[in-house]
């Protein structure tokens, strides 16, 4: 019984994290929460799932190491493994959950959709400690003449195949956008939810 709660706990975390990775990826305003927190829900929801394997590895041989020293390594081995299998698939849960967003940003700009032009704001850049770095294009533009600004995802636009606005370059270690900044773009957001948009010039 226990150990159907542990599947059952550790597949629901791990949709839960899929869930949330899907819908808000492409999100700047959610970006860096959404990121920890599917982390989190994956590590947890792996966790759970490997809870009865992590019992088993748990029980250190009897002796001490200096009498048994081959079971001790075998021992820590098998935990390091462990833990490696988690990392793997955590990174391979984020990126599932990445390629699914990009999909429903595609499905939604395949249906209502509407042409605007907007500006280049800025370029902005997630640091985030011992996560990889994300990197938006921060755009604003009209959305029923209100005024909006929203993230794109660098690495969605570059999947767009329809980035123009020029190429950005590192120096000393700080972004440098040049003449990017202010540059006036064409771009086709989703009626039902604009926050999936890409340029087209």
């Amino acid at each position: 019984m226990r150990k159907n709660l542990n599947y059952i706990i550790g597949i629901a975390f791990i949709l839960i994290g899929l869930v949330l990775k899907s819908l808000f990826n492409h999100n700047i305003e959610y970006w860096e929460l959404i990121k920890y927190a599917t982390i989190l829900f994956l590590i947890f929801g792996i966790s759970a799932l490997l809870l009865s394997v992590w019992d088993k590895l748990d029980k250190k041989p009897k002796k001490p190491f200096n009498k048994v020293p081959i079971k001790w390594l075998i021992h820590y081995l098998k935990n390091g493994a462990t833990l490696i299998v988690v990392l793997i698939a955590v990174i391979g849960l984020e990126k599932t959950g990445e390629s699914l967003n990009y999909k429903l940003r595609e499905y939604y700009l395949s249906q209502e959709t509407i042409t605007t032009n907007g500006i280049l704001e800025e370029y902005v850049r997630f640091y985030m400690p011992k996560v990889e770095d994300e990197d938006f294009y921060l755009v604003s533009f009209k959305i029923e003449n209100e005024k909006v600004k929203k993230g794109l995802l660098v690495e969605y636009s570059e999947q767009d195949g329809k980035n123009n606005i020029g190429n950005i370059t590192l120096e000393n270690n700080t972004l440098s956008v040049g003449r990017m900044k202010g540059s006036q773009i064409n771009l086709v957001y989703s009626k039902k939810f604009p926050s999936f948009f890409k340029i087209i010039n």
